[in-house]
């Protein structure tokens, strides 16, 4: 009879043991899975870098596009280009021959500031709230801190070069760096040239510093060869620094900007070769510099490709080079690490792969 007390004991506690191991906790855990919220996309390595990816898409200078805000360099023989040495004429915003009217009539100024208003994507402040919003959901991100510096490092280059374009057309502009709430009060007043140099070279030493270890050992390779580098973030600096001490924003013309600007290109040849730029073919001109001229004609092993715009198409006539054939194409930008100066250079180039593209 005992034995019998102990058995229906056993069980009964058995049985209490399972109700209490079968709470209610797993209603607790259902989620969701109809909704996904902005961070979650962050929070994945493959779509973090995906916005990454899209922001360059949309940033970069185009050989198709017309000279724009999004495009105000496209390495063809248009107005601005003109106004460079780039190409040679008057272009017609330094002819002083050509009378510039405002939006409408012959040689019209550009809208450079707004952009294409309403598309979040292409409008000047659009894709710096885009770069914005990145690196606010990065840093906030559960990605390992070394997935975080990788991505952060190219969307502050992305950022700097978004307001460098501005401030070549406009000088001070208003500085928005967090995403800001469409309110009235959301109103950034403009700041003055030298805040704004400022932001963009800080901005661009984040970027050098941060990629540092994923370029400085011959930058980027494989699927990844295109993006952004320290050497990339440098020469920009350079290139911003000689903007600010030209007569252009130095009237005073202030010596230290000058030696600010050497000091700064300087420091930065080391960078650059750590990155894998260079002169291109320098040991090796060819007759009549035949083997300098390779620089506009490769894409592999150009040394003096700092930048990179990539199609995966050749055919110049399509809607959108960078989307209609398998057949990848690619335009370098280069930005030259010199002592004296810092110029942009274009070549349409085939390779066989596509790097940065959505």
């Amino acid at each position: 009879m005992k034995r019998k007390h102990i058995l229906i004991a056993s069980v009964a506690l058995m049985a209490t043991s399972f109700l209490e191991s079968c709470s209610d906790e797993f209603l607790q855990d259902k989620k969701n899975y109809d909704y996904a919220s902005p961070q979650d996309a962050y929070n994945n390595y493959s779509g973090a870098l995906a916005r990454v990816n899209d922001i360059y898409k949309f940033i970069m200078p185009d050989v198709k596009g017309a000279p724009s805000f999004q495009y105000n360099s496209t390495g063809d023989s248009d107005a601005q280009s003109q106004s460079t040495e780039e190409y040679s004429g008057f272009g017609a915003f330094v002819d002083p021959r050509t009378p510039l009217t405002y939006q409408t009539g012959n040689n019209p100024v550009p809208d450079y500031f707004h952009g294409s208003s309403g598309n979040i994507q292409t409008m000047t402040y659009g894709i710096i709230r885009n770069c914005n919003d990145a690196i606010e959901g990065i840093e906030g991100s559960t990605l390992s801190q070394e997935q975080k510096n990788e991505l952060l490092g190219q969307l502050y280059f992305l950022r700097a070069w978004r307001y460098y374009n501005l401030l070549k057309w406009y000088g001070g502009v208003p500085i928005v760096d967090k995403v800001q709430e469409v309110t009235a009060e959301s109103v950034t007043p403009r700041s003055t040239t030298k805040a704004c140099i400022d932001f963009i070279c800080n901005d661009l030493k984040k970027s050098s510093e941060l990629l540092a270890p994923f370029t400085q050992n011959g930058g980027w390779t494989g699927k990844d060869l295109g993006r952004v580098t320290s050497g990339t973030a440098e020469a920009l600096l350079g290139r911003v620094r000689l903007l600010y001490a030209s007569p252009l924003f130095n009237r005073s013309n202030d010596v230290n900007r000058w030696q600010q600007a050497y000091d700064d290109i300087k420091a930065s040849i080391a960078v650059l070769e750590k990155c894998g730029n260079g002169l291109q073919n320098f040991e090796a001109p060819g007759n009549n510099a035949a083997g300098w001229a390779k620089l506009f004609s490769e894409v592999e092993g150009n040394k003096e490709a700092v930048m990179i715009t990539l199609y995966n198409t050749t055919a110049s006539t399509s809607a959108d080079i960078r989307v209609t054939s398998n057949v990848p194409s690619r335009r370098a930008n280069t930005l030259l690490p010199t002592f004296t100066a810092i110029r942009v250079n274009s070549c349409f180039i085939l390779t066989n792969d596509l790097k940065v593209q959505i």
